[in-house]
C-alpha cells in the first residue's frame, strides 16, 4: 500500500446479517440506465483513449476514477522509465464491463492525474473468483507456493484521477450471513437521476427452494452485479412480518441485481437493499439489510 495523499470518506466493510423475507411490490426508477461507465459506448474498446468513469476500490472505500488508456507507445515508455506509477488491480480490461470493482493502490487526490499501470488477477484453478478490496489482499492471495491468484502485468497505463461525485453516492458492505448467503461488494447510486452501478461476490451456504434465487445450490455463487436503481420496493424481514416499504434516498439504496452462480451462465435477479437506517424498527437490532425472500438482519453499513 502507498501513502494515502487525500482521504475521501469512509466506508466500514464490518457487518452481519441473518433471517428470511418476503416481498412485495416494486416500483423501478425509469429515470436512468445502468451501465459500468459514464462514457456512452465505453463497453467497447477505444481507440482513441475516451475518457471514463467507474467506481473503484481502496482499503474498503468507494472512490469514482475517471481513466483514460494511452497508447501503447506512450504506456510503453513509461512503464520503462516512470517507476512511480501506481497500480490498479482488475479482473476484466478497463475498457471492458467488470465483474468486480477495480482496486486501486494509492489515491492522490481529487483532480491530480497519476498514471496507472492496469495489472489483470487470474483466479488459479481450485480458486473461486471474489471481490477483493485492498491491495493488500492481493498482494497476500498471490503470494506463497500455492498462490489464489496470477497477476499478469499488460503494459497498458491509464490516466486516471479521483473526481467528484456530483451528488452521487457511494456504498459498500461485508454480509457474511443474509439468511443462507454471504455477500460482499460495494457502488455508487443516485436516486435523482436512477443511476447505479455496483458489484461484488456471493456465496450460497445451503440449496434456496423458494423465490427469484430458487435453484441455487450450496456452495454456488461468484458474483453479483447491479442492474436498475428501484424507486422502492416492498418487504418483509420474516413471513409474518408487517409488509413494510424500503425507499431509495441518501440513506438508502435499493435496486435489482443479478446473481451469477459461476460467473458466466444466465443468472438469477432478485431485489436487494443496503441501508444506514433501521428499515424495520420493530425487530430486535437494525434491519438495514435485506435479500428477496432470502433475508434482512443487522448490519453496519455507511453510505457516503
Amino acid at each position: 500500500m502507498k501513502q494515502t495523499l487525500l482521504v475521501i470518506g469512509s466506508i466500514l466493510f464490518v457487518l452481519t446479517v441473518g433471517a428470511c423475507s418476503r416481498d412485495y411490490s416494486t416500483a423501478p426508477n425509469t429515470k436512468g440506465s445502468t451501465t459500468w461507465r459514464t462514457t456512452p459506448g465505453a463497453h467497447a474498446k477505444s481507440a482513441n483513449g475516451a475518457a471514463s468513469q467507474m467506481p473503484a476500490l481502496y482499503d474498503g472505500d468507494v472512490f469514482i476514477i475517471n481513466s483514460k488508456e494511452l497508447s501503447e507507445t506512450a504506456s510503453g515508455s513509461i512503464i520503462e522509465r516512470n517507476p512511480s506509477h501506481n497500480e490498479i488491480y482488475a479482473t476484466n480490461d478497463l475498457d471492458d464491463e467488470q465483474d468486480f470493482l477495480p482496486v486501486l493502490d494509492a489515491i492522490q487526490g481529487d483532480g491530480f492525474n497519476p498514471l496507472w499501470d492496469q495489472i489483470l488477477i487470474v483466479f488459479n484453478p481450485g480458486f473461486p473468483p471474489h471481490q477483493f478490496t485492498s491491495d493488500d489482499e492481493i498482494e497476500k492471495a498471490a503470494a506463497g507456493d500455492d498462490p489464489e491468484i496470477t497477476l499478469v502485468h499488460t503494459n497498458e497505463v491509464y490516466r486516471c484521477s479521483v473526481v467528484g461525485a456530483a451528488g452521487r453516492h457511494t456504498f459498500a458492505f461485508r454480509a457474511d450471513n443474509i439468511g443462507v448467503i454471504a455477500m460482499t461488494g460495494g457502488g455508487v447510486f443516485d436516486p435523482r437521476s436512477g443511476f447505479v452501478v455496483g458489484a461484488g461476490d456471493f456465496r450460497c451456504a445451503s440449496n434456496i427452494t423458494t423465490g427469484p434465487l430458487a435453484g441455487l445450490q450450496a456452495g454456488e455463487g461468484i458474483r453479483w452485479k447491479a442492474t436498475e436503481l428501484l424507486t422502492s420496493s416492498g418487504f418483509k424481514c420474516v413471513a409474518a412480518d408487517v409488509a413494510r416499504t424500503a425507499v431509495t434516498d441518501e440513506n438508502t439504496v435499493v435496486m435489482n441485481v443479478q446473481f451469477f452462480r459461476d460467473g458466466t451462465s444466465a443468472s438469477l435477479t432478485a431485489k436487494v437493499f443496503v441501508s444506514a437506517v433501521d428499515e424495520n424498527p420493530d425487530l430486535p437490532g437494525s434491519q438495514n439489510i435485506w435479500i428477496q425472500q432470502v433475508g434482512c438482519d443487522q448490519a453496519t453499513v455507511n453510505l457516503h
